[in-house]
């Protein structure tokens, strides 16, 4: 688990979380998890699967979550797959994007600026 931050107004805390299987070599699957302070919830949003849907399905790519985005929503850095298992999957992003997930509606949008 890698802790991201809290939210502007403190209610909200991000984490993303990375899980494997013991024992094996499929990759590491990664979601974000929101702790909501006032409503003592915890969402989970599967970033990986918002961006595939964003990329088409026989995309392959890295992602990084980087830090909130006011008011629901998460910066994550997608970029260029690397094979290292083999696998002879190619990568459809050549070079890293930032991007917004909305996390509650899974809308994505490029970072505007640069």
């Amino acid at each position: 688990m890698r802790l991201i931050g809290w939210n502007r107004s403190g209610t909200k805390l991000m984490a993303e979380l990375g899980r494997f299987t013991y024992g094996t070599d499929v990759g590491m699957d990664r979601e974000i998890v929101v702790y909501e302070t006032i409503a003592k919830k915890v969402s989970h949003i599967d970033v990986e699967a918002v961006l595939a849907k964003y990329f088409g399905a026989d995309c392959a790519f890295e992602f990084e979550t980087r830090a909130w985005h006011e008011p629901d929503g998460a910066v994550v850095a997608a970029g260029e797959y690397k094979d290292v298992e083999g696998n002879n999957v190619k990568s459809c992003v050549q070079r890293t994007t930032r991007l917004i997930v909305n996390l509650s509606t899974g809308a994505v949008t490029v970072v505007p600026g640069r």
